[in-house]
């Protein structure tokens, strides 16, 4: 038998997981769940209700689970069992999660990678944009010790000049319950702005707010930087991210831009798949 770890991706919704992933978790012998790089937190709560009722060992892992000796451990059950480590969105788009990976390949066990919606490609699909114009997308953190990482902001300035849009993911931390908002995110990309004054984000930049996409409370917020920074509104609940807009949009994505703000193009969830996704479920895990 081929020892198994499977990296499961679990979408942004219930009614986004995957089919694939539900047969991945339906297969394992043990189920470590990514409950502190990703959220919502209730997709997570409402998973762990379903696993949990159908007897399978199940655990909310920890930060020390996911990282250094935590890593070992995992590789070493899946020896004996096979392991599945679900994580909300795409489980390789988190560095933590391509180190398991590896770590499991250089041990001789088959590192299972199963795909998922993750913000990466629902933002593309929820705002209209055109996917080769997204240029590098970038993890806007809070300071350290007083310091604050700038890098965002050298991401932001090289997509610009290249005339792409840039995708920004915000800091969260859910074991310590930490979500950085929107508003947080840019006043501290502005403060750098301030001290560098290379003239990167200007009143007139065009920012797009996204909250909770895929989900019942999906919303899409087109502002200037300008008007945020003056009255800014984090524009719904957690999860967040961000979309600096390039100077120049294609026609197309002027409009769709316009729609999806007026949630006449959107990714909410459509009546009755929570239902279906429960009867899947049911078959699967009986």
């Amino acid at each position: 038998m081929i020892d198994l770890l499977f990296l499961v991706g679990l979408g942004l919704y219930l009614d986004l997981i995957p089919l694939r992933s539900l047969v991945a978790l339906a297969r394992c012998d043990k189920i470590i769940i990514d409950a502190y790089t990703s959220g919502p937190k209730y997709v997570v709560e409402e998973l762990l209700k379903i696993l949990k009722s159908t007897g399978k060992d199940v655990v909310l892992a920890q930060r020390f689970m996911l990282e250094g000796e935590g890593i070992e451990s995992i590789v070493w059950e899946s020896q004996d069992k096979d392991v599945c480590v679900a994580v909300v969105g795409d489980p390789m788009i988190a560095t933590t999660h391509n180190a398991l990976a590896v770590e499991a390949a250089a041990s001789g066990i088959r590192a299972v990678v199963v795909p998922a919606p993750s913000i990466q490609c629902c933002a593309i699909g929820a705002l209209g944009l055109l996917s080769y114009k997204m240029g590098k997308s970038v993890t806007v953190v809070s300071p350290k010790n007083g310091v604050v990482y700038e890098y965002p902001y050298e991401v932001i300035k090289s997509n610009l000049e290249r005339g792409l849009h840039t995708l920004l993911l915000l800091e969260m931390d859910l074991e310590r319950g930490y979500i950085m908002t929107p508003c947080e995110a840019l006043k501290i990309l502005f403060s750098i702005e301030q001290k560098r004054n290379e003239g990167v984000l200007e009143e007139q930049t065009r920012v797009v707010i996204l909250s909770s996409i895929g989900t019942p409370s999906h919303r899409v917020c087109v502002r200037t930087l300008g008007e945020l920074l003056q009255k800014c509104d984090n524009c719904g609940d957690p999860p967040y991210s961000i979309v600096i807009l390039s100077k120049k949009l294609h026609p197309l994505e002027e409009e769709a831009l316009k729609y999806a703000e007026r949630g006449l193009l959107n990714m909410v969830p459509i009546e009755g798949s929570r239902e279906v996704l429960e009867q899947v479920a049911n078959i699967l895990f009986r």
